[in-house]
């Protein structure tokens, strides 16, 4: 189902106005400069992490390392406190970053484009009423649906842990996603799932 746009949620800009964590998550954004590499997005919103984090939860920043080992998804040691769930997200000029302190989470986000085939790519990896609901949308609006619906896809994924696959009815992923308020060109989700999934895969 695509997330609801009136229920978008507040993604705070690094550096800014501090940073609150609401019923446990806190959702972060940084701006990455035009032709910057991949490894500057991630030092750069792994700095906002780390600061903010060590500012809102009145901690110093040696308390707070970010784990991050290939094949496993990302997580948060934070001294006191233990493993927190991470998801990070980048896109061409933009970085995101959602931290929850319960449990598992996923983020993503994707620049607004032309989907030539968004139908036949809705159909096998979003299913059948997803890519039915696309279909009814005005054809000026579909493109940021489409993004969206694959955001709010993506973030289900990161938030179980799973990697992209063909949809199936038996695949299904029980997952909250809420839309998420960024910068104009810009779509995100937020997915929080309803029962605890490991931290590693």
């Amino acid at each position: 189902m695509i997330p609801n746009a009136l229920d978008a949620l507040t993604v705070f800009p690094w550096p800014g106005p501090p940073s609150h964590i609401r019923t446990g998550v806190l959702l972060l954004r940084t701006a990455t400069p035009v032709g910057a590499s991949r490894v500057y997005a991630r030092d750069h919103i792994r700095q906002a992490l780390t600061e903010t984090l060590a500012l809102t939860l009145n901690v110093p920043q040696s308390a707070i390392v970010v784990m991050s080992t290939p094949g496993q998804r990302p997580h948060i040691v934070i001294s006191g406190i233990g493993e927190v769930g991470l998801s990070i997200s980048h896109e061409s000029t933009l970085s995101l970053a959602a931290v929850n302190l319960h449990g598992q989470v996923g983020v993503d986000v994707m620049q607004v484009q032309q989907t030539p085939d968004w139908h036949a790519v809705a159909l096998d990896y979003l299913g059948p009423v997803v890519a039915a609901q696309l279909m009814d949308i005005e054809p000026a609006q579909r493109e940021k649906a489409f993004a969206q619906a694959w955001c709010a896809h993506e973030a289900r994924l990161k938030c179980r842990g799973r990697a992209l696959d063909e949809w199936s009815q038996e695949k299904q992923l029980s997952c909250r996603t809420s839309e998420l308020a960024l910068p104009e060109g810009f779509v995100g989700a937020l997915a929080l799932c309803s029962t605890k999934a490991p931290l590693a895969k």
